[in-house]
């Protein structure tokens, strides 16, 4: 019926009613061409699954309905749902304000994803949701804590860099040198006066 219908359709409330993924998927398939003027979706608690998420997903990133708010709470979403739709949040035509993916399972969130996701979008739950990256604390305070956290974060899979600058400071004839070379060598080195450094002198220490 979405499909076709003619009625001023602005509310829609499908929550517990057992859809399934199947039934996600018709719903889907309906959201990507309803001449609806949709707003507000509640599909909450109907058993979605990955593959319903998904197929919701998918349906987002072409609808015409000029949706703002999806309600997809209590749906075993689960990190792999929950990443399809961030995704096609970053893509949707759709005015999309508010979401609301609490009590699916959820994690982690992607930082890339969060951080594209459009600034229409004032309102992001998650609670009942293990989350364990971004951690609660910051989860619970809305999508602006969400961002905040994930930009002063950085990207938590890039290689960490343990490189460290040593400066030695010190008077002349102190042993600056002399303490360099032991620690880059691993044993006592005493410089004799014609070897030490003239000005700044310096090497590369490999730690074992």
């Amino acid at each position: 019926a979405l499909k076709t219908t003619s009625a001023p359709l602005a509310v829609l409330h499908l929550g517990d009613n057992g859809l399934g993924e199947g039934g996600g998927r018709a719903v889907a398939e309906a959201l990507k061409t309803t001449p609806a003027p949709l707003a507000v979706l509640h599909l909450r608690d109907n058993g979605l699954g990955e593959g319903g998420g998904r197929a919701v997903a998918e349906a987002l990133k072409t609808t015409p309905a000029p949706l703002a708010v999806l309600d997809l709470g209590g749906n075993r979403l689960e990190d792999n749902g929950c990443r399809a739709l961030l995704e096609a949040l970053s893509k949707t035509p759709a005015p999309l304000r508010s979401i609301d993916l609490a009590h699916n399972s959820i994690t982690r969130l992607e930082p890339r994803l969060a951080l594209s996701l459009p600034p229409t979008i004032v309102e992001l739950r998650l609670d009942g949701n293990p989350l364990e990256y971004p951690p609660k604390e910051y989860a619970s305070n809305g999508i602006a804590a969400i961002k905040r956290f994930f930009r002063q974060a950085g990207d938590p899979d890039a290689p960490v860099n343990h490189t460290l600058r040593v400066v030695l400071l010190g008077r002349q004839n102190a042993g600056k040198t002399s303490l360099m070379r032991t620690l880059v060598r691993g044993e006592a080195c005493l410089v004799q006066d014609e070897d030490r450094a003239i000005g700044i002198g310096t090497e590369t220490w490999n730690p074992s």
